[in-house]
C-alpha cells in the first residue's frame, strides 16, 4: 500500500504562519499611528503652553513701562 498523505494542498500548512504575520503587521501599523497621533498632539500643546509663556513674561515688562509713563506725566 502506497502512503495517502492527508494534506492535498502544501498550503495549508503555512495558513496559520500568514494569518499570523498578518495580524502582527496590522497590530503593528496601528500601534505605530496611535504613536505618531499622540507625537504631534504631545508637540501641537508644547507649542501652545510655549506661546502663552512667552508672552506672559513680556506682559509685567510692559506694564512697567506704561507705569513709569504715566508717572512721568504725573507724578503720584
Amino acid at each position: 500500500m502506497s502512503s495517502v498523505s492527508d494534506n492535498s494542498n502544501p498550503m495549508t500548512n503555512y495558513d496559520g504562519v500568514i494569518i499570523g504575520v498578518s495580524v502582527t503587521a496590522f497590530v503593528l501599523a496601528v500601534v505605530v499611528k496611535i504613536w505618531i497621533i499622540v507625537f504631534i498632539c504631545k508637540k501641537q500643546a508644547e507649542m501652545q503652553r510655549k506661546q502663552f509663556s512667552d508672552d506672559s513674561r513680556f506682559i509685567p515688562l510692559t506694564m512697567v513701562k506704561f507705569l513709569d509713563d504715566m508717572e512721568r506725566e504725573k507724578p503720584i
